[in-house]
Parts: structure tokens; C-alpha cells; sequence
């Protein structure tokens, strides 16, 4: 037994987005947010997103966070590391630069980032990946 709450504010295609993700249940309680920016100019459109994440100790496996979500986490592979148990509790910041499309097959990406834990990774995708 428990509540779910979400809270959007506009759309992934306007200039701003954001979004509150919040569970409480018998057993667990997990919080998530992201906030994108787009910035559009005559030759390319930017996007810049921040996303924060919290689980209890007590979630199961599936309730935790995969870093960076399916376009993982800058400086790291995708999929390397899911929930806090991999970084001791610590924060983890990460950014990453690079140019992208929006093509028929999917996003296309090439971009380099780099996280504090010292680690710098080349991130290449094409389409999505699920």
C-alpha cells in the first residue's frame, strides 16, 4: 500500500521541462527529478539537463537508479553503475558536451564527458537503446 505522486511542468518538446517523480509505500520511498533547458539557434538546438535521485535503503533492485538513465552517466559506461551501493553514499557530478541529431533511426550522439570521480568516457550512439 502506498501513493505515487508526479508532477510535470510543460513538455519534453518546449524550452522547459520538468519533472517530480515521488513513491511512498509500506515498504520503500523513492524520489526523482529532472529539469531540461533547450536552447534553439539557427543551426542547432542545445539541451541541458539536471537530474537528482534518492531511494531508501530498504528499495528493491528495480526501484534503483541507473546513472544517467538510458543515455548513462558522463565519464562513465552505460550501465556501469546502478544506485548509491557503487559509490559508498558519496555524490557523483558528471557533465558531458558533444553534438547530436534527431534522425528517423533515432538520436544520433557523439560526445565526451567526464564525472568527479576522475574518469573521462567518449559516449557514440545510434537509435535508442532500451
Amino acid at each position: 500500500m502506498g501513493v505515487g505522486l508526479r508532477v510535470d511542468h510543460g513538455d519534453e518538446t518546449r524550452r522547459q521541462f520538468g519533472r517530480l517523480d515521488l513513491e511512498w509505500n509500506q515498504r520503500y520511498r523513492r524520489a526523482s527529478g529532472r529539469f531540461s533547458l533547450l536552447t534553439n539557434t539557427s543551426v542547432a538546438r542545445f539541451t541541458s539537463t539536471i537530474r537528482a535521485g534518492a531511494t531508501s535503503v530498504e528499495a528493491p533492485y528495480s526501484a534503483w537508479f541507473l546513472l544517467g538513465g538510458t543515455d548513462g552517466f558522463p565519464g562513465l559506461n552505460v550501465r556501469e553503475s546502478i544506485g548509491d551501493r557503487a559509490f559508498g553514499g558519496t555524490w557523483l557530478f558528471g557533465a558531458r558536451v558533444g553534438i547530436g541529431a534527431d534522425s528517423p533511426i533515432g538520436p544520433i550522439r557523439l560526445q565526451y564527458g567526464l564525472s568527479t570521480t576522475g574518469r573521462r568516457q567518449w559516449f557514440a550512439r545510434i537509435g535508442r537503446w532500451i
